[in-house]
């Protein structure tokens, strides 16, 4: 796969050897991290228990009616 290295000369080796590492070290430099770390959002429906007050809701409007 890569014959045609063995047959450059050494300096041209070596300039695409330290060409290929700044590319390699730009590249790391700029990586951006994949997981996301923030605090995942809260869902309402979650924590605000509707159906208690409904029910509670209910408890209070037959109380008030007698």
């Amino acid at each position: 796969m890569y014959r045609a290295q063995s047959r450059m000369k050494k300096s041209l080796q070596e300039k695409w050897n330290s060409r290929v590492t700044e590319l390699h070290v730009e590249r790391l430099n700029n990586a951006r991290p994949c997981v996301d770390m923030r605090n995942p959002s809260n869902f309402r429906h979650l924590f605000k228990k509707c159906k208690k007050e409904q029910l509670l809701e209910g408890t209070y409007h037959s109380i008030s009616r007698g």
